[in-house]
């Protein structure tokens, strides 16, 4: 796959969550939805995600303010048993 992500495979896996930066680069648009709508109060997603039945990969930014360093781990222990990757 092209670093620029340029090709129509690309494109159409991002499906819309990523969004491109002034410099070209990609990022990931997740976090966008959560800015324009911040939820109030928290929500328990471990039941959700302990009936997730495939192999999963978890992906977190060293600097993330969205996915705690804490509940990242834990990803790796509980439900599915994701395998992590800090980047």
């Amino acid at each position: 796959m092209p670093s620029g992500g340029t090709s129509p495979t690309f494109r159409c896996a991002s499906g819309g969550w990523s969004r491109r930066r002034h410099d070209g680069t990609l990022r990931p648009g997740l976090g966008d939805v959560f800015r324009a709508a911040p939820v109030s109060e928290d929500i328990d997603l471990w039941p959700v995600y302990e009936r997730v039945a495939c192999p999963t990969l978890a992906l977190r930014g060293a600097e993330s303010d969205l996915l705690e360093r804490s509940t990242f781990l834990a990803m790796a222990e509980q439900g599915p048993r994701a395998r992590t990757v800090g980047v």
